[in-house]
């Protein structure tokens, strides 16, 4: 979205968002310490995580269900009825949608992201430290009864828990650099191998998993997140204009992408599959409007189109109300063949 007055406002709000991330995985990089982990009970952890998730909630709520959400949603909405005035002649009517139902809407799509971005960072925490103290404590037991009797059970005992290690090996982890927490004594190798295998998988208190198992730094993602919000909801906000008001098709705005987003800029799609077939009932001899694609074929192509920290925003361009001639250059023109791929998009650019 173009700067504006409301620019500011949400910059200062992010601005507070970001001092708040700050405080906050300094607060708990204690829970990125393993010893920390071993010197707690599970109901200990279990009070500290949800403290985590309650506290990381309070930070982003307030700015994804709140002023900044609706600062923009406002400024979209107004956006599309001024644009719209000028089709009013054209056989649309103008319908003002309930600014409220479109902050609802809005602020309860990015606060469900939210809450379950923030439900998986406990759970996956969670998920960590029962594993890994079932681990250490699973090698106590044998690393304990070793240093009495100096028995060759106690290695096999610890073959299952060290897969892949020689008995000289696991008699290594038993009897060199153990450490004591609690008056309990853990094998330090095996503490620090295994704590860094579950943090691989599982993460730490200050990254995110995405879906392809990718953990990345949280502040880093609330930072982008935030950046993101203004795209995001005007793109929601004209979707549910576009819907209220009988407008079927939008169009990706252009601003010389080099990404795999560049393929779709200027691209006019449909709403949806209903507004796709009200259009095809209206010109049945729009050949090229079959190909077309919708809003939602775009989110789920293998290009950054519409996804997270994608900069297009979606555009009021209803070709319905178009001259004939206007109309058929703009199919014509527009992308209509099968959803791009991330392989074809390079292919295309080479």
């Amino acid at each position: 979205m173009a700067d504006k007055a409301s620019d500011f406002s949400v910059r200062k709000e992010k601005k507070k968002v970001m001092d708040r991330m700050k405080r906050f995985t300094k607060k708990y990089e204690r829970l990125d310490d393993a010893l920390f982990v071993l010197a707690r009970n599970k109901t200990e952890l279990n009070r500290i995580l949800k403290a985590y998730e309650r506290d990381l909630l309070s930070i982003l709520l307030p700015f994804f269900g709140g002023r900044p959400v609706e600062i923009v949603t406002k400024e979209a909405h107004k956006e599309f009825i001024e644009g719209l005035k000028g089709l009013t002649t054209k056989g649309v009517g103008l319908r003002r949608q309930d600014v409220t139902a479109l902050l609802n809407a809005n602020k309860t799509s990015l606060t469900s992201t939210i809450k379950n971005i923030t439900r998986q960072n406990k759970s996956l925490l969670k998920t960590k430290f029962d594993l890994f103290s079932a681990l250490a404590n699973a090698a106590r037991q044998p690393l304990e009864a070793f240093e009495t009797v100096q028995s060759g059970a106690n290695i096999t005992a610890l073959r299952d828990v060290l897969p892949g290690l020689t008995d000289k090996q696991i008699s290594t982890f038993l009897t060199r650099d153990t450490i004591t927490v609690k008056g309990k004594k853990f094998s330090k190798q095996l503490v620090e191998r295994e704590w860094n295998r579950m943090v691989k998988t599982y993460g730490r208190s200050d990254t995110v998993q995405f879906r392809n198992g990718t953990n990345f730094p949280l502040r880093s993602y609330v930072d982008m997140k935030t950046n993101d919000m203004s795209r995001e909801v005007q793109n929601m906000t004209v979707i549910q204009d576009s819907s209220a008001n009988g407008v079927l098709t939008l169009k990706v705005s252009s601003h010389g992408a080099s990404d795999s987003c560049r393929v779709h800029e200027g691209e006019t799609v449909f709403i949806n599959e209903a507004a796709k077939t009200a259009y095809r009932q209206q010109f049945p001899k729009d050949k090229f409007a079959a190909r077309m694609r919708t809003v939602e074929d775009l989110k789920q192509n293998a290009t950054h189109i519409l996804k997270f920290n994608c900069k297009h925003r979606l555009l009021m361009n209803a070709i319905q109300f178009f001259a004939d001639k206007d109309r058929q250059k703009v199919l014509k023109d527009n992308p209509h063949e099968k959803p791009v791929t991330e392989t074809e998009f390079k292919k295309s650019a080479a």
